[in-house]
């Protein structure tokens, strides 16, 4: 099913748990830019823009635009030949989005952009995964039908990958990578790999299993609880986050990353919660656990 479909489609083939609701302009309202009526308040860092990879499949620090490889990555142009997924999670600069007159138009982020930009957004994006194409937060268009996914395909297919894995069978968790890649529109690449390396090790391909979870379910509620799980908070969420500032000069776009903030996990007692000190009081065989 077309991507921008999956989301806000009551009958589909993605979907296997779901959360019905009824017409609405929730999520538009919520992450919709100014210039759509919206009050744009999930703003995506950095971070997250740059897990998605190329068309290729590949890292973006890996597959850079040269002569002999025209669909790598531009750092002067980074929202081109990117994992098609991007587009339809992330709505940067020069994307397009229905607007009050409902005409599909761009949403320009760079510095000074009339009420969408740069630091209004202060990351420079603005979320646009599960919005209906067809509506925005402006009254001016009608309320989709949205159901919010619970369990869908694409999750089988990565939970399978990562349990195979970690049992060692790495051919059958290189098949679910590749199906999902396939779907979302990679390139197969002469090898059929879809960007994949061959003969990877477990630990090679449990960063790229995790890296797909972040792309494919992004803004799906997962990623916090799969950086808790899988024990690499004090790894990844200790460091700054950043923004994509961009200054325009005529048509050209120049792009600097800047720090918006830097979170803190402090330490590996915070991968569990406390038990209630009344509950403790309770009994002497319960343990409060550890670090608390």
């Amino acid at each position: 099913m077309d991507s921008s479909k999956v989301f806000v489609t009551r009958k589909n083939n993605e979907y296997i748990l779901a959360y019905m609701t009824g017409n609405n302009r929730t999520l538009e309202n919520m992450w919709d830019p100014a210039t759509r009526g919206g009050n744009g308040s999930s703003m995506p860092y950095q971070e997250l823009v740059d897990a998605f990879g190329t068309i290729n499949g590949k890292p973006i620090t890996e597959d850079l635009k040269s002569p002999t490889n025209p669909n790598g990555y531009d750092p002067a142009n980074p929202y081109i030949n990117r994992d098609p997924r991007l587009a339809y999670t992330i709505l940067f600069n020069g994307g397009t989005r229905l607007d009050v007159n409902r005409t599909v138009t761009p949403v320009y982020t760079y510095v000074g952009a009339a009420q969408d930009g740069f630091p209004i957004t202060k990351t420079g994006y603005y979320l646009r995964k599960m919005l209906d194409e067809n509506t925005i937060a402006s009254t001016t268009s009608s309320p989709t039908e949205r159901c919010f996914p619970l369990l869908r395909y694409a999750e089988i297919l990565l939970n399978y990958a990562e349990a195979s894995n970690e049992i060692g069978d790495i051919n059958t968790a290189y098949a679910q990578i590749k199906a999902i890649r396939k779907r979302a529109g990679i390139n197969p690449g002469d090898d059929g790999n879809y960007g994949l390396r061959q003969n990877m090790t477990k630990d090679e391909m449990r960063e790229v299993i995790q890296n797909e979870r972040r792309v494919e379910l992004a803004i799906e509620e997962h990623r916090y609880w799969d950086v808790r799980r899988w024990k690499i908070a004090e790894r990844v969420s200790n460091k700054p986050l950043h923004g994509m500032r961009i200054t325009r000069n005529g048509d050209t776009y120049t792009y600097e990353t800047v720090v918006i903030r830097t979170p803190v996990f402090v330490a590996p007692k915070w991968y569990l919660w406390p038990i209630p000190q009344g509950e403790i009081n309770k009994s002497l065989e319960l343990e409060q656990n550890p670090g608390w």
